[in-house]
Protein backbone atom coordinates (compact mmCIF):
# COMPACT_ATOMS: atom_id res chain seq x y z
CA UNK A 1 0.00 0.00 0.00
CA UNK A 2 2.74 2.29 0.89
CA UNK A 3 4.26 1.68 -2.51
CA UNK A 4 1.21 2.56 -4.57
CA UNK A 5 0.81 5.67 -2.16
CA UNK A 6 4.18 6.60 -3.60
CA UNK A 7 3.67 5.56 -7.32
CA UNK A 8 0.69 7.61 -6.91
CA UNK A 9 2.35 11.25 -5.51
CA UNK A 10 5.50 10.42 -8.12
CA UNK A 11 3.19 10.77 -10.73
CA UNK A 12 1.00 14.15 -9.74
CA UNK A 13 4.17 15.59 -9.35
CA UNK A 14 5.58 14.36 -12.72
CA UNK A 15 1.84 15.77 -14.37
CA UNK A 16 -0.12 17.91 -12.13
CA UNK A 17 2.23 18.72 -9.32
CA UNK A 18 2.35 17.12 -5.62
CA UNK A 19 0.22 19.90 -4.20
CA UNK A 20 -3.03 18.95 -6.36
CA UNK A 21 -5.72 17.24 -4.25
CA UNK A 22 -7.36 14.48 -6.56
CA UNK A 23 -9.41 11.79 -5.15
CA UNK A 24 -9.22 8.54 -6.29
CA UNK A 25 -11.55 8.75 -9.56
CA UNK A 26 -10.49 11.49 -10.96
CA UNK A 27 -6.86 10.58 -10.65
CA UNK A 28 -8.22 6.75 -12.38
CA UNK A 29 -9.30 9.64 -15.45
CA UNK A 30 -6.37 11.89 -15.46
CA UNK A 31 -4.31 8.53 -15.72
CA UNK A 32 -6.32 6.78 -18.28
CA UNK A 33 -6.07 10.86 -20.28
CA UNK A 34 -2.60 10.80 -19.77
CA UNK A 35 -2.07 7.77 -21.52
CA UNK A 36 -4.61 7.97 -24.50
CA UNK A 37 -2.93 11.33 -25.19
CA UNK A 38 0.60 9.58 -25.10
CA UNK A 39 -0.80 6.72 -27.30
CA UNK A 40 -2.09 9.03 -29.82
CA UNK A 41 1.25 10.92 -30.53
CA UNK A 42 3.49 7.56 -30.28
CA UNK A 43 0.79 6.38 -32.90
CA UNK A 44 2.44 5.19 -36.20
CA UNK A 45 1.32 7.44 -39.51
CA UNK A 46 2.51 6.80 -43.16
CA UNK A 47 4.51 8.70 -45.61
CA UNK A 48 2.50 11.70 -46.82
CA UNK A 49 5.56 12.67 -49.19
CA UNK A 50 4.04 10.92 -52.19
CA UNK A 51 0.79 12.49 -51.70
CA UNK A 52 1.80 15.26 -52.12
CA UNK A 53 4.04 15.21 -54.62
CA UNK A 54 1.46 13.57 -56.99
CA UNK A 55 -0.55 16.17 -56.23
CA UNK A 56 1.42 18.74 -57.22
CA UNK A 57 2.52 17.66 -59.89
CA UNK A 58 -0.76 16.11 -61.73
CA UNK A 59 -1.32 19.66 -60.94
CA UNK A 60 1.06 21.41 -62.43
CA UNK A 61 1.31 18.91 -65.66
CA UNK A 62 -2.41 19.91 -66.16
CA UNK A 63 -2.05 23.06 -66.48
CA UNK A 64 1.11 23.31 -68.84
CA UNK A 65 -1.62 21.73 -71.39
CA UNK A 66 -3.43 25.58 -71.31
CA UNK A 67 0.64 27.21 -71.15
CA UNK A 68 2.03 25.09 -74.06
CA UNK A 69 -1.65 25.04 -75.94
CA UNK A 70 -1.49 21.17 -76.38
CA UNK A 71 -5.34 21.89 -75.12
CA UNK A 72 -7.64 24.47 -75.32
CA UNK A 73 -6.40 27.31 -73.01
CA UNK A 74 -9.17 29.03 -71.88
CA UNK A 75 -11.35 25.38 -71.06
CA UNK A 76 -8.49 24.02 -69.70
CA UNK A 77 -7.26 27.12 -67.30
CA UNK A 78 -11.02 26.81 -65.73
CA UNK A 79 -11.05 22.82 -65.21
CA UNK A 80 -7.45 23.44 -63.64
CA UNK A 81 -8.73 25.67 -60.87
CA UNK A 82 -11.51 23.79 -59.66
CA UNK A 83 -9.23 20.70 -59.38
CA UNK A 84 -6.16 22.67 -58.12
CA UNK A 85 -8.22 23.93 -54.86
CA UNK A 86 -8.86 20.36 -53.64
CA UNK A 87 -6.09 17.97 -55.20
CA UNK A 88 -3.17 20.75 -55.73
CA UNK A 89 -4.29 22.95 -52.67
CA UNK A 90 -6.08 20.97 -50.02
CA UNK A 91 -4.46 17.51 -50.51
CA UNK A 92 -1.15 19.55 -50.38
CA UNK A 93 -1.87 21.57 -47.80
CA UNK A 94 -2.52 18.28 -45.55
CA UNK A 95 0.29 16.59 -46.36
CA UNK A 96 1.99 19.20 -45.14
CA UNK A 97 0.10 19.10 -41.94
CA UNK A 98 0.88 15.54 -41.55
CA UNK A 99 4.81 16.06 -42.24
CA UNK A 100 4.62 18.63 -39.47
CA UNK A 101 2.96 15.70 -37.23
CA UNK A 102 6.31 13.97 -38.32
CA UNK A 103 8.38 16.48 -37.16
CA UNK A 104 9.67 17.28 -40.90
CA UNK A 105 10.12 20.86 -40.98
CA UNK A 106 11.29 21.10 -44.48
CA UNK A 107 8.70 19.40 -46.13
CA UNK A 108 5.93 20.54 -44.24
CA UNK A 109 6.80 23.85 -45.05
CA UNK A 110 7.01 22.96 -48.53
CA UNK A 111 4.02 21.09 -48.93
CA UNK A 112 1.66 23.77 -47.22
CA UNK A 113 3.23 26.63 -49.25
CA UNK A 114 2.62 25.06 -52.48
CA UNK A 115 -0.84 23.94 -51.24
CA UNK A 116 -1.58 27.56 -50.21
CA UNK A 117 -0.38 28.65 -53.74
CA UNK A 118 -2.52 26.69 -55.66
CA UNK A 119 -6.01 27.19 -53.07
CA UNK A 120 -5.14 30.83 -53.83
CA UNK A 121 -4.28 30.49 -57.48
CA UNK A 122 -7.24 28.47 -58.10
CA UNK A 123 -9.40 31.19 -56.27
CA UNK A 124 -8.49 34.10 -57.87
CA UNK A 125 -9.22 32.42 -61.51
CA UNK A 126 -12.56 31.98 -60.12
CA UNK A 127 -13.42 35.20 -59.11
CA UNK A 128 -11.94 36.89 -62.47
CA UNK A 129 -13.91 33.68 -64.89
CA UNK A 130 -17.04 35.39 -62.70
CA UNK A 131 -16.31 38.66 -63.26
CA UNK A 132 -16.67 38.99 -59.32
CA UNK A 133 -12.94 40.42 -59.04
CA UNK A 134 -10.91 41.77 -62.03
CA UNK A 135 -7.74 43.07 -60.01
CA UNK A 136 -9.24 46.67 -59.99
CA UNK A 137 -11.35 48.70 -59.49
CA UNK A 138 -13.74 49.86 -62.49
CA UNK A 139 -14.96 53.49 -61.06
CA UNK A 140 -11.48 54.54 -60.55
CA UNK A 141 -8.97 55.13 -63.72
CA UNK A 142 -5.77 53.96 -64.28
CA UNK A 143 -3.22 55.52 -66.29
CA UNK A 144 -1.10 53.40 -68.75
CA UNK A 145 1.93 51.27 -66.67
CA UNK A 146 4.35 50.27 -68.40
CA UNK A 147 6.24 48.83 -65.18
CA UNK A 148 5.82 45.18 -63.57
CA UNK A 149 2.59 44.12 -63.06
CA UNK A 150 1.51 42.16 -59.89
CA UNK A 151 1.83 38.63 -61.85
CA UNK A 152 4.98 39.13 -62.34
CA UNK A 153 5.64 40.62 -58.95
CA UNK A 154 3.96 37.34 -57.71
CA UNK A 155 5.30 34.55 -59.47
CA UNK A 156 9.24 35.93 -59.19
CA UNK A 157 8.41 35.59 -55.48
CA UNK A 158 7.58 32.57 -55.99
CA UNK A 159 10.51 32.16 -57.77
CA UNK A 160 13.00 33.39 -54.76
CA UNK A 161 10.72 31.34 -52.08
CA UNK A 162 11.36 28.32 -54.11
CA UNK A 163 14.97 28.94 -54.57
CA UNK A 164 15.09 28.97 -50.94
CA UNK A 165 13.71 25.67 -50.65
CA UNK A 166 15.97 24.27 -52.96
CA UNK A 167 18.89 25.45 -50.83
CA UNK A 168 17.42 23.25 -48.03
CA UNK A 169 17.46 20.58 -50.74
CA UNK A 170 21.19 20.27 -51.06
CA UNK A 171 21.47 18.08 -47.93
CA UNK A 172 18.40 15.94 -48.75
CA UNK A 173 18.78 13.84 -52.00
CA UNK A 174 19.25 14.74 -56.07
CA UNK A 175 15.52 13.85 -56.80
CA UNK A 176 14.25 17.23 -55.01
CA UNK A 177 17.35 19.76 -56.17
CA UNK A 178 16.19 18.99 -59.44
CA UNK A 179 12.56 19.52 -58.74
CA UNK A 180 13.05 22.58 -56.66
CA UNK A 181 15.30 24.43 -59.18
CA UNK A 182 13.62 23.39 -62.01
CA UNK A 183 10.22 24.56 -60.12
CA UNK A 184 12.06 28.03 -59.28
CA UNK A 185 13.40 28.62 -63.17
CA UNK A 186 9.80 27.76 -64.12
CA UNK A 187 8.20 30.38 -61.87
CA UNK A 188 10.70 33.42 -63.09
CA UNK A 189 9.87 31.71 -66.86
CA UNK A 190 6.49 32.06 -65.65
CA UNK A 191 6.72 35.76 -64.72
CA UNK A 192 9.07 36.58 -67.74
CA UNK A 193 6.16 35.03 -69.82
CA UNK A 194 3.59 37.86 -68.51
CA UNK A 195 4.62 40.44 -71.13
CA UNK A 196 6.86 37.81 -73.80
CA UNK A 197 4.67 34.92 -75.20
CA UNK A 198 7.64 33.31 -76.14
CA UNK A 199 9.13 32.88 -72.31
CA UNK A 200 5.61 31.93 -71.31
CA UNK A 201 5.66 29.04 -74.32
CA UNK A 202 9.20 28.16 -72.68
CA UNK A 203 7.75 27.77 -69.38
CA UNK A 204 4.65 25.49 -70.08
CA UNK A 205 7.43 22.95 -71.50
CA UNK A 206 9.43 23.66 -68.30
CA UNK A 207 5.89 23.02 -66.30
CA UNK A 208 6.03 19.88 -67.86
CA UNK A 209 9.52 18.92 -66.99
CA UNK A 210 8.83 19.59 -63.07
CA UNK A 211 5.31 17.79 -63.39
CA UNK A 212 7.89 14.53 -64.55
CA UNK A 213 10.35 14.64 -61.84
CA UNK A 214 7.65 15.06 -59.20
CA UNK A 215 5.96 12.05 -60.48
CA UNK A 216 9.10 10.37 -60.25
CA UNK A 217 10.38 11.67 -56.77
CA UNK A 218 6.99 10.79 -55.63
CA UNK A 219 7.11 6.96 -57.26
CA UNK A 220 10.43 6.46 -56.46
CA UNK A 221 9.73 7.15 -52.25
CA UNK A 222 6.15 5.07 -52.61
CA UNK A 223 8.08 1.98 -54.47
CA UNK A 224 10.59 2.23 -51.39
CA UNK A 225 7.97 1.95 -49.04
CA UNK A 226 6.04 -0.66 -50.19
CA UNK A 227 9.05 -3.20 -51.37
CA UNK A 228 11.67 -1.94 -49.18
CA UNK A 229 14.08 -1.59 -51.84
CA UNK A 230 14.93 1.53 -53.28
CA UNK A 231 14.67 0.40 -57.04
CA UNK A 232 14.22 4.09 -58.24
CA UNK A 233 17.52 6.04 -56.77
CA UNK A 234 16.65 9.34 -55.52
CA UNK A 235 20.13 10.23 -54.91
CA UNK A 236 20.53 10.55 -51.37
CA UNK A 237 23.57 13.00 -50.14
CA UNK A 238 26.12 11.34 -47.66
CA UNK A 239 25.97 12.92 -44.45
CA UNK A 240 28.22 13.21 -41.76
CA UNK A 241 28.08 11.04 -39.00
CA UNK A 242 28.16 12.07 -35.74
CA UNK A 243 30.58 10.01 -33.24
CA UNK A 244 28.50 8.17 -30.85
CA UNK A 245 28.30 8.69 -27.16
CA UNK A 246 29.99 4.86 -26.54
CA UNK A 247 30.95 2.10 -28.50
CA UNK A 248 27.97 0.25 -30.27
CA UNK A 249 25.31 3.46 -29.04
CA UNK A 250 23.57 5.94 -30.32
CA UNK A 251 23.70 9.73 -29.65
CA UNK A 252 20.26 8.93 -27.77
CA UNK A 253 21.41 6.28 -25.45
CA UNK A 254 20.12 3.31 -27.54
CA UNK A 255 21.82 0.50 -28.74
CA UNK A 256 22.75 0.99 -32.75
CA UNK A 257 21.53 -1.62 -35.11
CA UNK A 258 24.68 -4.36 -36.04
CA UNK A 259 25.94 -5.17 -39.32
CA UNK A 260 23.77 -8.49 -38.91
CA UNK A 261 20.42 -6.67 -38.01
CA UNK A 262 20.78 -4.09 -40.44
CA UNK A 263 19.21 -4.91 -44.14
CA UNK A 264 20.76 -5.52 -47.33
CA UNK A 265 19.65 -2.09 -49.71
CA UNK A 266 18.81 1.20 -48.98
CA UNK A 267 15.39 0.88 -46.31
CA UNK A 268 12.01 2.43 -45.88
CA UNK A 269 13.89 5.49 -43.54
CA UNK A 270 16.04 6.51 -46.46
CA UNK A 271 12.98 7.10 -49.07
CA UNK A 272 11.56 9.34 -46.92
CA UNK A 273 11.78 13.52 -47.98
Amino acid sequence: MANTNMRGASWRERHVGGDLDLNPADEIEMRSSFTSTRLIANAPIGNPAPLGLYAFGLSTAFLQGAVTTITSPKPTTDMVACFAIFYGGLIQLLAGMWEMWKANTFAATAFSSYGGFWMGWSLYGILKSANVWTGQSSSTPVAHYDGTTADEMMLSLWGILTFLFFVQTLRINRALQTLFISLSILFFLLAAGVKNALCNKVAGWVGIWVALVAFYAATAIMTGEVWNHEYLPLGHMRKRAKAPASPAMGNNGKAAPTAAATPAGPTVAENRV
